[in-house]
């Protein structure tokens, strides 16, 4: 996977940021309720998608240049933040 750019995160939070403001438009406007359901997913995965690319950063960049220092702690941290991600 390429580096992705924090313009690029946030141009991805941005598109998640108006879909939620159109779920809260749908339950304003009484949408029928599989409409927002399937909204609401459509930004979950959103979410999960910079998630991803933000985990794949810190491990091609923050876990490999500690593991090069010799910060075998960094390694413990990402296992933690894998476990709770899949919650």
């Amino acid at each position: 996977m390429s580096e992705i750019t924090n313009n690029k995160l946030l141009q991805r939070l941005n598109r998640i940021e108006g879909q939620v403001g159109g779920i809260k438009k749908m339950l304003e406007n009484d949408r029928y309720c599989v409409d927002i359901i399937h909204q609401i997913n459509a930004a979950q995965a959103g979410l999960e998608k910079v998630k991803k690319l933000i985990l794949d950063r810190h491990i091609r960049g923050c876990v490999t240049r500690g593991i090069k220092n010799g910060d075998d702690s960094i390694v413990e941290e990402l296992l933690e933040v894998i476990e709770r991600s899949f919650k």
